[in-house]
């Protein structure tokens, strides 16, 4: 009988690496922490751990310990022993520990990295295509997955498939434009609904909550306020901020950090000339919302073009960052 890796034991491995990264405030430390867990997931989740993990061994052997996964031993089982169910993938990088990606999350990242693509150029193509473009392709191959395989959560397993058949792909490249009509027409919508309200309560100060009642219904408003009255981590963030969260390529922290700044206020902030751009990106100083690590700084450069993609957003300049992308990511 075929011996494999020991899920249980993978995942055991994990539980532990977990633990140190939450106990160490070395940032050297922590950056090798987070690739460890990326690589012990991605193993988790697949068929094959051995091959991931011989892969990742042999990464960290060839880049001199600088990526992949220190080798070491594990025990080993029977193929029929009762194992781990697959987890979601972990998104590297941050100051935050590794966190788990919504179905969106992982098509993004699998295309940004070329994982599980039969022709590694489909993610060099992807990633010189403009970020709106990127998002309605995803958004094109996500809603396929969702209607091909009902499920209320997604491993590797079920969009690997995907990923691997070409004909497909270039079928849903075809689709994307319909995809982004269609979210442009959502956020129409959305956007009368806040004209509409302003023109017969012009006394009334349109508050973040009163906004999102308008918006969303009374219900959206009334969780609204009960998650801003308790500590907001990712355990607690609803759905579609994970995937507001995913699609803005932050991490949790700053997703929380930018999601009560308003729309008017992140575009005043990111110019739309290329040239006033590249000189704020390089000065020494940075002015408000653009004064943080050039990392976070390319995150919100890139938020700012995806809200400029859409012809309404000048509605919605009063709206959060959090408000405006939820009328693009709910279903």
């Amino acid at each position: 009988m075929s011996v494999v890796i020991s899920k249980i034991a993978l995942e055991q491995k994990l539980k532990e690496t977990s633990a140190l990264f939450g106990s160490t405030t070395e940032k050297e430390k922590q950056d090798i922490l987070r690739e460890d867990a990326y690589w012990l997931t991605q193993a988790l989740e697949n068929e094959n751990p051995n091959d991931v993990l011989m892969r990742a061994f042999s990464f960290w052997e060839k880049s001199n310990g600088k990526t992949g996964l220190k080798p070491f031993e594990l025990s080993t089982e029977e193929t029929t022993k009762q194992e781990i169910p697959p987890r979601l993938p972990f998104l590297k990088g941050g100051s935050t520990p590794p966190v788990a990606l919504t179905l969106w999350g992982m098509l993004d990242h699998a295309f940004q990295n070329g994982e599980y693509l039969d022709d590694r150029h489909v993610s060099d193509i992807f990633n010189r295509l403009p970020p709106a473009t990127q998002t309605h392709f995803i958004d094109t191959v996500a809603e396929h997955i969702r209607a091909s395989i009902q499920k209320t959560s997604y491993t590797a397993s079920d969009i690997a498939p995907i990923l691997k058949d070409e004909a497909l792909l270039l079928g849903l490249v075809e689709k994307t434009t319909l995809t982004a009509k269609s979210k442009e027409e959502d956020l129409q919508r959305i956007a009368r609904k806040l004209t509409d309200w302003l023109q017969y309560h012009k006394t009334e100060p349109p508050t973040e909550e009163k906004r999102e009642e308008v918006l969303y219904g009374a219900e959206a408003a009334n969780m609204y306020i009960k998650h801003k009255r308790e500590e907001t981590t990712e355990e607690i963030l609803p759905l579609y901020e994970l995937r507001v969260r995913d699609r803005l390529r932050l991490t949790t922290t700053e997703y929380l950090r930018i999601r009560p700044v308003s729309v008017e206020k992140l575009l005043a902030a990111v110019p739309t000339d290329p040239r006033q751009l590249a000189l704020v990106a390089q000065s020494a100083v940075r002015q408000d919302l653009l004064a943080v690590p050039d990392a976070e700084f390319k995150k919100r450069v890139r938020t700012a073009m995806l809200i400029r993609a859409y012809s309404c957003n000048k509605e919605l300049h009063s709206v959060s960052i959090r408000q405006f992308f939820r009328g693009v990511v709910e279903e």
